[in-house]
């Protein structure tokens, strides 16, 4: 076939593939055999060229050793030297006729919105106490105050006959006809101040005084008990200025309190101030300008069991406490108030009502309620602050702050009772405060000294039981900027009263736990018991909180913890029952805490009905645990033989409950941890010295007389 008519097209196309195999391998194997061969035949041994770079590194050392510098170098030319000592020059000969870049004096000046700073340390404090507060009573719709008059021929202590009691009665009367004037005291749930009301209008049924008490201590003479008519007089009354006969009724109200303390940097907040508003010193700033707190925002979250939190919500820190400081004002820390921490006009320390159970008599016994002081460890920085004012200003070298003047005088501003706002009309200049506290001294003539730190404190009163809850903060100051626009650098700053801070968390959370708990006991507490031998029955002691007692449709107000030292409990039953137990509440007429007193009733037994004296009343200890089993205790085997003797073995060990909770959990309490649990031995020493108090105020005044319950009084 002539190469003509070879037809390339169709050999490329059926054998161009296997063609270019073919092609590629051979070209593969030329390069491979080209590079082996040439490559040994031509490069360098391994030893040729280890040979070489030890050569080349002794020639190089031997040039280092031998080379030296050029002579010439040393010689430096005068224009250098020259160079190096230029004479100084005139820069008012280089200065410009105009600056680059100018900011005139007035930019310069103007306000800007200071940054509000929060809280960085904090102490928390779960509280259950009792307030003392005045009865109040809506009736018809009308705000009403109970009265307790004297009976007629009456003389005591306690009578209006007393000057110091007129003196209380006129002080009193004058401060409710102020609250009433300025509109702070107003018709609502009668439950916020004290017993409930009856809605018909009548009174709460407080215990009628009536027969003397027991003796009192040998040599000691038996007092006399006042005996009062107790009625209700409208506000309205005491607002026209009307003399009313006798002196308003105490009584008690029963809280759970969480009361929050925080350490504000306040000197480092007054110096934000003085750089917002483009002052050299504090003390030029505050004569023109406002630096005031105007108060807290305070708000609260539920967290659930599966840590879930519920949505924020406020709280209320001014207007749940002010029916409870129209009684009176727990006295602050003289030490705080000396070194500046508390200063009446922060606004940031919301005062704390009087503690019902805060007595002299109560002290001695060591049953006082007190509020919690700064902890050094949890509030460290308030405790380094007030050392830092002693050694810069000197212990004793000034004088402690004046107390608040009386709070039946002036506007009742809780935060104010008595005082002066040293603010007045929001967007004019302050007067800066002239009082004796340290913050006024002085360390030449334009440096006021005041402390790094200052106190924030509210209180969240009846705070519900069972849950967990989380708080968070922020501070809010009047705003400088207000109304101030030749000084402000915008307008839209001059707009708004007030300034705030971001939200800061409480790091603390707050577990208002259980208010009934209960101990395994095993053996019952009174050895001396004697009761039918019941292989199913063991002994717990529960403790409650009681905030009131029911007696007879009536609730009285206790906030105590009450203890059934030894409830019987059998298998397959609930846990607690209905106990009686002493249980002291307190007695307006009396003005003191006695027992209260259950109603006379009948028991049934076999031989037919006989009264027996109860001891004390009946208190609710049920739970909703059962007991499904238990073992432990005194246990006997049957009848061995031991030695040659036959005999029982008898062994006793503590006991073990397993309890089904109302959740469905299986639980399982020791006797042997219960019973050495120092919170429950605590608890029942406390009760049974508190018990014990309540029983020589018995003896000394007398107990109340079965009138109480009486309906036709």
């Amino acid at each position: 076939m002539a190469l003509k008519d070879f037809d390339f097209r169709k050999f490329l196309f059926e054998k161009g593939e296997r063609l270019a195999l073919v092609a590629g391998g051979a070209f593969a194997i030329f390069l491979v055999v080209f590079g082996v061969v040439l490559k040994g035949l031509g490069g360098y041994s391994a030893s040729a060229t280890a040979s070489e770079l030890m050569r080349m590194t002794d020639q190089g050392e031997q040039y280092y050793q031998t080379s030296r510098p050029d002579p010439g170098l040393k010689i430096i030319d005068e224009k250098y030297k020259k160079a190096g000592t230029l004479p100084p020059l005139d820069p008012v000969a280089f200065a410009f006729v105009r600056p680059l870049f100018s900011l005139s004096a007035l930019d310069d000046n103007k306000w800007r919105v200071p940054e509000i700073l929060v809280p960085d340390e904090f102490q928390v404090d779960l509280m259950r106490v009792l307030f003392r507060s005045y009865i109040f009573s809506e009736q018809n719709g009308k705000l009403h105050v109970m009265y307790l008059e004297p009976k007629s021929g009456q003389t005591s202590n306690n009578s209006a006959n007393n000057p110091q009691m007129q003196l209380l009665m006129k002080q009193r009367q004058a401060y409710i006809n102020m609250l009433m004037q300025r509109g702070l005291l107003r018709p609502g749930p009668s439950t916020l101040f004290g017993i409930p009301g009856r809605g018909d209008g009548g009174q709460p049924p407080i215990g009628q005084p009536g027969q003397p008490g027991q003796p009192g201590q040998p040599g000691q003479p038996k007092q006399e008990i006042p005996e009062y008519n107790s009625r209700f007089v409208p506000v309205e009354l005491l607002a026209k200025g009307e003399s009313i006969q006798g002196i308003p009724a105490e009584t008690v109200i029963p809280s759970r309190v969480v009361l929050i303390q925080a350490a504000f940097p306040f000197r480092r907040e007054l110096e934000a101030f003085r750089k917002a508003l483009r002052y050299e010193t504090v003390e030029e700033m505050e004569r023109d300008a406002i630096f005031e707190f105007a108060g807290l925002d305070v708000e609260r979250r539920t967290i659930r069991g599966n840590g879930s939190a519920s949505e924020w919500k406020p709280v209320d820190i001014v207007n749940s406490v002010r029916s409870l400081l129209t009684f009176g004002v727990h006295e602050e820390n003289p030490t705080l108030k000396q070194y500046g921490i508390i200063w009446d006009q922060d606004r940031l320390v919301v005062p704390r009502p009087l503690l019902a159970r805060d007595r002299p008599e109560l002290a001695q016994a060591g049953l006082a309620d007190k509020y919690p002081e700064p902890d050094p460890v949890r509030l460290k920085s308030i405790h380094d602050s007030i050392l830092d004012m002693q050694k810069r200003l000197g212990e004793g070298q000034f004088k402690p702050v004046k107390s608040v003047k009386t709070r039946f005088d002036g506007d009742f501003d809780i935060f104010q009772l008595g005082g002066q706002n040293r603010q007045g009309e929001i967007g004019q200049p302050a007067i800066p405060p002239q009082g004796e506290g340290p913050r006024q001294g002085n360390l030449g003539q334009n440096q006021r000294i005041v402390p790094e730190k200052c106190l924030v404190r509210f209180l969240d009163i009846n705070v519900p039981p069972g849950f967990t809850y989380e708080y968070r903060i922020r501070i809010r100051m009047y705003n400088p900027l207000y109304k101030r626009e030749d000084k402000a650098i915008s307008k839209n700053l001059t707009v708004n009263k007030e300034i705030a801070s971001d939200w800061a968390v409480v790091p603390q959370r707050v577990n208002v736990g259980d208010e009934l708990k209960y101990y395994a006991l095993g053996d019952p507490i009174d050895k001396t018991l004697r009761l039918a031998v019941n292989p199913d029955r063991t002994w717990v002691q529960i403790h409650r909180w009681v905030e009131n007692v029911d007696l007879q449709g009536v609730r009285y107000p206790v906030g105590d913890w009450s203890v059934a030292e030894q409830v019987p409990v059998v298998r397959g039953e609930y846990i607690g029952s209905l106990v009686d137990v002493p249980l002291p509440i307190w007695w307006p007429k009396l003005n003191s805490f006695r027992f209260a007193t259950a109603p006379e009733e009948f028991y049934r037994s076999k031989l037919g009905v006989m009264k027996r004296q109860r001891n004390g009343v009946p208190v609710d200890f049920a739970t909703s645990d059962i007991l499904v089993d238990f073992e432990g205790g005194r246990q006997e085997s049957p009848i061995v033989k031991l030695r040659g003797r036959q005999t029982r073995i008898r062994d006793e060990s503590g006991y073990e409950l397993l309890i089904l909770d109302s959740n469905g959990r299986l639980l399982v309490r020791r006797s042997i941890d219960d019973r050495a649990d120092p919170s429950r031995i605590e608890r029942v020493e406390t009760w049974k010295k508190w018990i014990n108090v309540v029983k020589q105020l018995v003896e000394k005044m007398g107990q109340q007389p079965d009138e109480l319950f009486n309906k036709n009084r």
